[in-house]
């Protein structure tokens, strides 16, 4: 820790992943200097969130404050959740437990994969129970201790045969979220087209507001979003079954009539 005449900095913060959270940038940054977000905060000036990744972007931008992380790169960072820091909006989008902390749903092949193990902005979405990748069920909770996979960590100073953790190990019990395989799904077939695009075309609401859709981007806000979704069942496959229409025609706004 560096204290100037202006503020303290941590100096050296982890470069942020193009889809990873806030919350799990804030854990590799706590894990990177070993000390837990609660003493991290403190040291900087800050309260501690409950939830980080709805904190205002100020609160990412102290963090990486004097680090060689530019500030629209933590502008960016703090931003990704903007669209769902609505109330409204969150309870309806994001994962919670019953206590409203912020947990997530993770794939294991894809932390068993990574270099260096992180949590996905889409991780964090209600809708998001299969990974596009890998075409496996999402798990919430630990394969061995079944504790919940909280946005925030209780301990990030514990250690297994003093190698320091990562975001693919439990901060409960010390195993690997990865231990055991996750349930492939096989169960979906010909829906499974339709469960991925939900998925892809919710992410991008979400983040973006718009659908990709060929060479244009089909404007969509969440408000509109969630009228269909809750006028047509879009989380009900068996509508799939029955209809097939693309995500697209369900989701592009209607052109306004001439008068």
């Amino acid at each position: 820790m560096h204290v100037t005449n202006r503020s303290p900095s941590i100096l050296v913060a982890p470069l942020p992943f193009a889809d990873e959270s806030p919350a799990s940038w804030i854990i590799r940054t706590c894990l990177l200097h070993r000390i837990s977000y609660r003493r991290l905060a403190a040291s900087l000036g800050i309260n501690p969130s409950r939830d980080p990744d709805l904190e205002q972007v100020e609160h990412i931008c102290r963090i990486g404050s004097g680090t060689h992380l530019s500030a629209s790169q933590l502008q960016q960072l703090g931003d990704r959740f903007e669209a769902v820091r609505n109330e409204r909006y969150r309870k309806l989008l994001l994962n919670f437990t019953d206590r409203r902390e912020p947990v997530y749903r993770v794939c294991g092949s894809c932390l068993a994969s990574d270099a260096t193990p992180y949590f996905r902005i889409a991780w964090r979405l209600t809708d998001w129970t299969i990974c596009p990748i890998h075409h496996e069920r999402m798990i919430s909770r630990c394969p061995s201790c079944h504790a919940e996979i909280k946005g925030t960590r209780p301990y990030l100073e514990r250690t297994r045969d003093n190698d320091p953790l990562d975001l693919s190990d439990c901060p409960h019990c010390l195993a690997s979220l990865t231990a055991n395989p996750c349930q492939q799904e096989t169960s979906l077939g010909e829906l499974d087209e339709s469960t991925l695009s939900v998925q892809e075309a919710i992410l991008s609401i979400v983040v973006n507001e718009f659908i990709p859709s060929g060479s244009r981007n089909l404007r969509c806000s969440l408000t509109y979003y969630l009228r269909l979704r809750y006028r047509y069942k879009l989380e009900d496959f068996r509508y799939y079954r029955r209809r097939r229409p693309s995500i697209v025609a369900w989701i592009e706004p209607p052109e306004p009539e001439s008068k």
